[in-house]
């Protein structure tokens, strides 16, 4: 399993901050959730973390034992993953 991949958005928790990924070129196969790796910040009423939506192309980075543990670190600008 490769420790960085890029997948697709399948499901989106909001309020955990956290998404689940599908990665096409693996027969599908879908990981556990993903937190977001972000900068310390304070969430008040100035400040809204903008999660990807379904079908975005994210950017993820694994621990090295399959993609049970992992994070994503963004979306970004490519078409398919």
């Amino acid at each position: 399993m490769d420790i960085i991949r890029i997948g697709e958005v399948s499901d989106v928790d909001e309020d955990e901050l956290a998404i689940r990924v599908t990665f096409p070129d693996r027969e599908d196969q879908v990981s556990d959730w993903l937190t977001a790796i972000m900068p310390p910040i304070e969430l008040n009423d100035d400040v809204r973390i903008q999660m990807p939506e379904i079908g975005d192309a994210v950017l993820c980075v694994f621990l090295g034992n399959g993609i049970e543990t992992g994070f994503f670190l963004g979306t970004i600008g490519v078409d398919e993953p």
